[in-house]
C-alpha cells in the first residue's frame, strides 16, 4: 500500500447499476498567481485550467458515478468470508480472529505525488460450531462481526462489519487414506458492512503540482476547509460451493467459488474552498472551490473464486486465504482456537 496523504481507499467493480452526480471547480488567481503563470510561460486562463485539470483529476469529477460504485463494492468485499471456515471438521467449535485485505483499483482519490487506493484493511472476530455434536454433523453455522476505526492522516473513517452463515456439507469426502478428498460444501449468509470516511480538521491540505508543456513545474498546496464525506452501506448474500484436499490431517488445501447477491449504496459530500499557495514559502496564489455530490450502487450480482491453507494444530488451525473477484483481489490471515 502506497501512503502518505489523506485520501479515500476504494476498490473498483465492474460497473454502476445506479449512479448520479454532480460536481464544479473554480480556481481564481491573485496577482502572485499571475506571475507564476508568467514564470511558467502560461496565460492566466492556462494556468487556471491547468489547476482545475489537477482538480477534477484528483476527485475524479467525471469519474463519480464509478468513483461512487467501488466504494460501495470495497465496503461489501470487507466481509466477504471473514467469519466462515471452509475446512470443518465434525464436532468442531472455533473461536476465532482474521484479518481481511483487499486491493486492486483504477479508481481512487489521489494527489500528484502522494496516493491511498484500492486498498480496505479489516479484522474480525467469528465463532462458530459444527452441530455434529447435536445430531445434525452436516451442518455448520457461525456468525463473526467487528467495529474500527478507518480513517487515515487528515481523515476519520469507522467500518462496521458483521455476518451469520450457515455451511451445509453437501458430499462426502473420502474417510481413510494419507491424501484424501474432503467432500463438498455450500456455504451461504448474511453479510452486513458499513464504511464511513470524513474530514477530520478543519483544515486539509491538498499537494499538486502545475507545469507547462515544456515541463517546468511549481509545487502548489490547496488549503482546503469545508467538508469531505463519503458514506457506503452494503448487504450481502453469497452463495458458495467449495471442496478441497486434506493432507495427513494437519495440512488442508481448499478452493471453490460463489454468486454474490449484493444491495450496496455510497454517497459522496464534497464542499471544499480555501487558498492555493506555493508550497516553497507560502505565498497567496489565488482560492479555488470544489464541489461534488454523488450516489451510485454496484451491480446487484457478482462473482468470486477462493483458495486457502489451512494448518491444524492441537485446539487451533492457522489459515491464509485469496480471494478474487473480476476486479479484486483479497487476501484473509486467522487463527482459531477449536475444541
Amino acid at each position: 500500500m502506497r501512503a502518505s496523504a489523506p485520501w479515500i481507499p476504494v476498490i473498483a467493480l465492474a460497473y454502476s447499476a445506479v449512479a448520479r452526480a454532480d460536481s464544479s471547480v473554480v480556481v481564481t488567481l491573485t496577482p502572485d498567481g499571475a506571475q507564476i503563470a508568467d514564470y511558467l510561460h502560461l496565460t492566466v486562463p492556462a494556468l487556471i485550467q491547468n489547476a482545475e485539470d489537477k482538480f477534477n483529476a484528483l476527485f475524479q469529477t467525471a469519474n463519480l458515478p464509478s468513483l461512487l460504485s467501488a466504494f460501495a463494492s470495497t465496503t461489501g468485499i470487507a466481509d466477504r468470508g471473514l467469519g466462515v471456515s471452509y475446512a470443518v471438521t465434525p464436532n468442531q467449535i472455533m473461536i476465532g480472529a482474521v484479518a481481511n485485505g483487499a486491493i486492486a483499483t483504477d479508481a481512487s482519490l489521489s494527489s500528484s505525488d502522494h496516493e491511498l487506493g484500492g486498498f480496505v484493511f479489516n479484522f474480525g472476530v467469528m465463532i462458530g460450531a459444527n452441530l455434529g455434536r447435536w445430531g445434525a454433523p452436516r451442518w455448520t453455522v457461525f456468525l463473526n462481526g467487528f467495529y474500527e476505526a478507518a480513517g487515515y492522516h487528515d481523515l476519520e473513517g469507522h467500518l462496521t462489519t458483521g455476518g451469520a452463515h450457515v455451511q451445509f456439507h453437501a458430499i462426502d469426502g473420502a474417510k481413510d487414506g494419507a491424501v484424501r478428498w474432503t467432500g463438498l460444501d455450500i456455504t451461504s449468509g448474511l453479510e452486513l458492512a458499513k464504511w464511513s470516511i470524513s474530514t477530520s480538521r478543519d483544515s486539509l491540505p491538498i499537494n499538486f503540482k502545475v507545469e507547462n508543456p515544456q515541463g517546468d513545474s511549481e509545487h502548489l498546496t490547496f488549503n482546503a476547509m469545508g467538508k469531505m464525506n463519503v458514506d457506503a452501506d452494503s448487504l450481502a448474500v453469497p452463495i458458495e460451493v467449495t471442496t478441497g484436499v486434506r493432507f495427513g490431517g494437519l495440512v488442508t488445501l481448499y478452493g471453490g467459488g460463489g454468486l454474490d447477491l449484493t444491495q450496496a449504496t455510497a454517497t459522496i459530500d464534497v464542499d471544499l474552498q480555501g487558498q492555493l499557495v506555493l508550497r516553497a514559502n507560502q505565498d497567496h496564489l489565488g482560492d479555488a472551490h470544489v464541489v461534488a455530490s454523488g450516489q451510485a450502487s454496484p451491480g446487484a450480482v457478482t462473482v468470486h473464486g477462493l483458495l486457502g491453507f489451512q494448518l491444524d494444530v492441537p485446539h487451533a488451525n492457522i489459515y491464509v486465504q485469496g480471494i478474487l473477484t473480476p476486479d479484486d483481489e483479497g487476501i484473509a490471515f486467522g487463527v482459531r482456537a477449536t475444541f
